[in-house]
Order: structure tokens, then C-alpha cells, then sequence
């Protein structure tokens, strides 16, 4: 697997040599929440002016057609794509709720709110370290890790050779642990994946590149 931002993508970013099918993971441009701004429902957080222009620099990244053009079904990573499908328009687009964020504070949806609002409660979730716990109707990082599991395996039952996944850093981060065989759903491994979040934040507008090999655990949750 290889990861790229998209200022440095040449034709062999698309078709190596063995022709192997090649999947993007792009995170979303900037958003209205990284810049610290109050929101109430997360699918509806809007991409700021910067996020627009990543996301034009973005569409102009591509070398070659995608076969196939993927969207969360939050809008901000919707707005991404939107660039790149003008671009493309004979692509076939799909959004797919698969490949959304990793929601996990469900106590907070609909309350008005900041990421500096919503620090104390973020910061008690990820110190508990439980896989299973829920946060009222929120994802528990066990149904989440099961989650992106099952789009991986969508993903790999898509005949396209080129496909492009517009999305969020959370599940771009478990998309690629898992695409290298990690399944620590224990305390330890929600640690870990915190601490990468944390230490190795992926920027607005990356690019995460992966061979779509075969999947090694199926998802049997």
C-alpha cells in the first residue's frame, strides 16, 4: 500500500506494472468542523473555501479516468467528489453509507456543538478503551471496524480497475490497517488506532493508495 498527497501523482500512481486494480481513498477537503466552527449533524457539515479549492486540485490530480466514483454520504466529502465527476461525467458515481465516518459520540448528535465543545467527551471515549461501549446511538469501534470490513469486501466485488473512494480519515485509517491484516479488535488495538490518529493526522485532501488484492478476514459480523 502507498500513501500520497495529491501534488505528486504520476500514470504509474494508476496502473503499475502488473495492471493490479488500484483503489483511492481521498479524504475530504477542509470542512466547516476542522476549522473550528459549531454544527449540528455531522453528515451536513460543508466543505470551507479552502476545502473547495482542494477539492478542485484534487480533480485535476487524475491521469486517467476512474472507473468508478464513490461517496460517503456526508456532504462535505460529497462536495470532494463533485470536481472530480464534472471532470469524468461518463464515470458511474454511487454513494455508498459504508465508507462514512466513524461517528461515535451519538449522545451529541443534533446539540449544536464545536470539536473544542465535544473535546472532554471524545477524549473520555477513546480513555475507556472498549470496543463494544456506545455512546447513545453512536458506533462502537467494533461495529465500525466491521463496517469498513464490509466495504472492503464490496469494494473488491466491483469489476472497475480504477476506483475512487471519497471519505473520511477515520475509515481511511481502518481501511488501510485492515487491508494489511489487522483485526486487534481488543483494548490495546483501539489504543493504537488512537494513538496513529493522533500522532499521524492525515491533511485535507489526501490521498491513500491501495492494490485491491484480496481481502484476508472476512466480515462475519
Amino acid at each position: 500500500m502507498q500513501a500520497t498527497t495529491y501534488k505528486n501523482l504520476s500514470v504509474r500512481d494508476v496502473w503499475n506494472e502488473k495492471r493490479e486494480p488500484i483503489i483511492w481513498f481521498i479524504r475530504h477537503g477542509e470542512s466547516e468542523a476542522n476549522v473550528g466552527m459549531a454544527t449540528t449533524h455531522t453528515q451536513d457539515v460543508r466543505l470551507t473555501e479552502v476545502g473547495l479549492k482542494q477539492a478542485e486540485e484534487i480533480a485535476h490530480a487524475f491521469t486517467r479516468a476512474p472507473g468508478l466514483i464513490i461517496a460517503s454520504p456526508y456532504r462535505r466529502a460529497q462536495e470532494t467528489s463533485e470536481p472530480t465527476r464534472l471532470r469524468f461525467p461518463d464515470t458511474r458515481y454511487e454513494i455508498w453509507p459504508e465508507v462514512r465516518e466513524f461517528t461515535y459520540l451519538g449522545s451529541l448528535h443534533g446539540v449544536h456543538s464545536t470539536r473544542q465543545d465535544r473535546h472532554a467527551r471524545a477524549s473520555a471515549f477513546w480513555k475507556m478503551s472498549d470496543p463494544t461501549h456506545k455512546d447513545g446511538e453512536g458506533e462502537s469501534f467494533t461495529q465500525f471496524l466491521c463496517r469498513v470490513r464490509k466495504a472492503i469486501e464490496r469494494l473488491q466485488q466491483q469489476d472497475e480497475r480504477f476506483v475512487v473512494v471519497f471519505g473520511h480519515e477515520q475509515f481511511m485509517r481502518a481501511a488501510s490497517w485492515l487491508l494489511h491484516g489487522w483485526t486487534a479488535e481488543t483494548s490495546a488495538g483501539m489504543g493504537l488506532f488512537r494513538q496513529v490518529l493522533s500522532s499521524s493526522p492525515l491533511p485535507n485532501g489526501f490521498i491513500l493508495k491501495a492494490h485491491n488484492s484480496s481481502f484476508p478476514y472476512p466480515a462475519l459480523c
